[in-house]
């Protein structure tokens, strides 16, 4: 009984892990992907255009891989993010490669 009770507790508390989807096109278009969030972490992936990201992380996707930045690159910075939010690269950039995940 005590283990029903604990299971109903959980599934009724809303626990939900961060997730991102990434596409391929802007407008969360194309295809798309799960991103692999690891806590305090860096992941590349392949070049995507849009995503949409739902948990309550903060983030910091990059342009180049292994979430490196320049003085001319910097990372689009998501401290509080949107859900269900589509956001998509800006015309003047090629593509997101990487995503540095900090819960």
């Amino acid at each position: 009984m005590k283990s029903i009770a604990l299971l109903l507790a959980c599934a009724l508390s809303g626990i939900q892990a961060d997730e991102l989807i990434y596409y391929s096109r802007t407008g969360c278009q194309g295809m798309s992907a799960m991103a692999d969030l690891k806590p305090n972490s860096c992941g590349n992936y392949y070049d995507f255009k849009s995503f949409k990201y739902y948990g309550r992380g903060h983030l910091k996707i990059y342009q180049l891989r292994k979430c490196e930045e320049t003085d001319t690159i910097k990372p689009l910075v998501l401290n509080s993010p949107i859900q269900n939010h589509c956001y998509s690269v800006d015309s003047s950039l090629s593509a997101y490669r990487s995503i540095y995940f900090k819960n």
